[in-house]
């Protein structure tokens, strides 16, 4: 027996019907977030069928279809990308503790304070 999901994947493609199973978790995420709207099915014939030769069609519908659930993926993706993004910004924009004076800069600041301390005695 069939699963009820391949019965809704069951797709008629000529004379053969062909059971979609291991494309079924795509095809139906994406149709359920676009309304349910399968493109897949748009063609234009080009040539009729005449005898064994099959018709020669343009099938445009899958070509809709396959640029739509790529602008989906790559929307998703980019959301993805930002939020890490967005994620490692904030732990670069955190505050580090300043580094401590070398040993030079405390002495040219013990120089200086010293320099001022004189210069204050000096002036009545």
């Amino acid at each position: 027996g069939l699963h009820p999901l391949d019965l809704v994947l069951l797709r008629c493609r000529g004379h053969r019907l062909e059971a979609k199973r291991d494309q079924a978790h795509g095809a139906v995420g994406l149709g359920l977030l676009i309304g349910g709207v399968d493109f897949s099915g748009l063609s234009v014939t080009l040539r009729q069928a005449v005898g064994d030769t099959p018709a020669v069609t343009l099938n445009y519908g899958v070509f809709i279809q396959t640029v739509i659930s790529f602008v989906i993926v790559a929307f998703a993706i980019f959301l993805v990308v930002r939020a890490i993004n967005s994620l490692k910004r904030k732990e670069a924009e955190a505050p580090s503790a300043p580094p401590a004076p070398s040993v030079q800069e405390t002495l040219l600041t013990e120089i200086r304070d010293a320099l001022r301390e004189r210069n204050a005695q000096d002036r009545p």
